[in-house]
């Protein structure tokens, strides 16, 4: 939760310097860093879901999982394997990111 909460901050602190120096790049790359958490927020929910359902064999759960990608990828305009690229990479950044916030302390 800490490393959350220094993600956060560092964001923040970042927006605010990307404001007052009006640096389109700063502001790209904040723009980019909330994109690929939100992804990758939605990919591990999405993980979630699937290890639920394969775990408690839910009736009509895969055909729920099934829908609810189909209709998650036709939203981002993206193939299934797009969509699993896009999970991948938005990941990898997360996690770059996060790690980088906890070896500060």
């Amino acid at each position: 939760m800490k490393r959350i909460a220094i993600l956060l901050l560092l964001c923040l602190s970042s927006i605010a310097n990307a404001e007052t120096k009006s640096d389109d790049s700063s502001f790209d790359e904040i723009q980019g860093l909330m994109i690929a958490s939100k992804m990758a927020g939605m990919c591990g929910a999405i993980k979630q879901m699937a290890t639920f359902q394969e775990s408690t064999k839910m009736p009509g759960g895969d055909e729920f999982l099934q829908r609810f990608l189909t209709t998650e990828q036709a939203r981002l305009g993206m193939n299934p394997q797009e969509f699993l690229e896009a999970c991948q990479k938005s990941i990898s950044i997360y996690t770059t990111y996060y790690n980088m916030s906890s070896e500060k302390k």
